[in-house]
């Protein structure tokens, strides 16, 4: 028996330890917290006297620097995505198009596109010829992605089609106009 006795007494004395050094971790915590000793605890105070940022409204330079700022951005953007054929300011300005991919299934093209500009705006219009035969057109919907636009998707019926077929697809929105050109074969 006194052995076991031992056994609960040493239990007994670990569990007194641990929840003496818990209590007193939570006393110095709270001691500290009081006292504002805990540094990632500290409340950041917008005392703009002991502060270098100005929360104050902005002024005239300020004003004009972040409106030349945007300008320069948006002419930049402009320049990039959009290329003049023209001097002329009514003239139509080019997009670049391309075609991702062409698939074919049993009784389907899919023609997969790319517009160089992020927009939901103007239509997509693509025409297939064969030369000397059948002309086949379609027109869908523009729609934007993470960094491009695209044309919602051509799906054309394919069945009784075979041999080489051209494909010209132009996106047009106002002023705004891309145009590519494919061949393929259909199977």
């Amino acid at each position: 028996m006194k052995i076991q006795n031992k056994k609960r007494h040493s239990k007994l004395r670990i569990i007194i330890l641990v929840t003496t050094i818990v209590v007193a971790s939570l006393f110095g915590l709270f001691y500290l917290y009081k006292n504002n000793k805990i540094p990632f605890l500290e409340q950041s105070s917008h005392d703009t006297n002991n502060s270098s940022i100005d929360y104050g409204p902005a002024s005239q330079d300020q004003i004009k620097s972040g409106n030349a700022i945007k300008q320069d951005s948006s002419n930049t953007e402009d320049k990039n995505n959009v290329q003049n054929s023209s001097t002329d300011n009514n003239a139509t300005k080019n997009i670049t198009i391309s075609i991702l991919s062409t698939t074919q299934n049993n009784a389907n093209l899919h023609i997969a596109t790319s517009i160089d500009r992020i927009t939901s705006d103007g239509s997509c219009i693509m025409t297939m010829t064969q030369p000397g035969s059948n002309t086949v057109s379609q027109t869908v919907k523009v729609q934007p992605m993470a960094s491009y636009s695209t044309c919602q998707g051509f799906d054309i019926a394919i069945s009784g089609f075979s041999g080489q077929w051209n494909i010209n697809i132009i996106y047009k929105n106002g002023d705004l106009t891309g145009n590519i050109s494919k061949s393929i074969t259909v199977n």
